[in-house]
């Protein structure tokens, strides 16, 4: 009786009735990546609308891996979108790692629009630090592979040689300071890129207590409708990994690494776009 059920849910969710049983009032994604407040976009949509963070995660992640390898074509990874999103149809999803996968949400779902939180990118590596050692790559392997998998996608795999100033990074088998600089860089890069800017608001992560307004104004929903959540998936414990190295070295790499983005990312800050 489940499998008969199950199917026939399947075939529902594929037939033309589907959007009519599953109306969206809106559709939207906050291609953030991860530290930038993530958890908590997606929880102010999620008490009035469908609202999801890090949707389907090893799905999606073995997708991007897919197509990163050049497994599977172009016109496959459009279609297993498709097929994503017809699971929940979800009216907001907030979920980094969508980055890899930007051009063709873009492509596939014409209406739909992108938030995207911004963290300044010092502040943004030391979070990061402290989440990887919250959650060792050795744990992620026996639990959540796809997880650690997409670490070593986004940063590169831990390197066998460090420069003499990281020496705490390589004590911990960190990813390199350049490994975690120029995945921030490539993130933005790309989707300032890949997002038509009159579909896409950047949020600054420090003032997102003040931004329900403007994310009202630019999905084109209630202000009531729209949750405050609380601080969520704040790290643990902050380690202090970076307090030992010399905080010009950082400061230096991060502004060669990231500074000409990060211009670019403050001309768009708040802003909303007409046609």
């Amino acid at each position: 009786m489940a499998g008969l059920l199950r199917r026939i849910k399947r075939t529902v969710k594929f037939s033309p009735v589907w959007p009519i049983l599953r109306p969206r009032r809106f559709h939207g994604y906050n291609l953030g990546a991860g530290r930038t407040g993530t958890t908590w976009i997606s929880e102010v949509f999620s008490e009035n609308y469908r609202s999801a963070h890090e949707e389907q995660s090893l799905e999606t992640i073995k997708l991007i891996e897919s197509r990163w390898k050049g497994e599977i074509s172009e016109s496959v990874v459009r279609r297993r979108l498709r097929t994503r999103d017809r699971k929940r149809r979800l009216h907001f999803e907030s979920t980094n790692f969508l980055v890899y996968l930007c051009d063709h949400l873009v492509e596939i779902f014409p209406d739909a629009k992108f938030i995207c939180t911004v963290r300044s990118p010092g502040s943004w590596l030391r979070s990061n630090i402290d989440q990887c050692l919250n959650n060792p790559r050795d744990r992620l392997a026996e639990s959540a592979d796809h997880y650690r998998r997409l670490r070593d996608l986004n940063y590169g795999a831990p390197p066998d040689e460090y420069p003499p100033e990281e020496a705490p990074l390589a004590e911990h088998n960190l990813h390199s300071l350049s490994g975690f600089l120029e995945y921030w860089s490539w993130h933005y890069e790309r989707v300032l890129d890949e997002v038509p800017k009159d579909r896409l608001l950047i949020l600054k992560t420090e003032e997102l207590d003040t931004a329900l307004p403007r994310i009202a104004r630019f999905m084109d929903v209630s202000r009531r409708s729209l949750s405050r959540p609380k601080r969520a998936n704040v790290s643990s414990e902050d380690h202090g990994i970076l307090d030992p190295i010399d905080e010009k070295y950082i400061d230096k790499k991060t502004q060669k690494i990231c500074g000409k983005v990060m211009e670019k990312v403050n001309k768009l800050n708040g802003q909303i776009y007409y046609d």
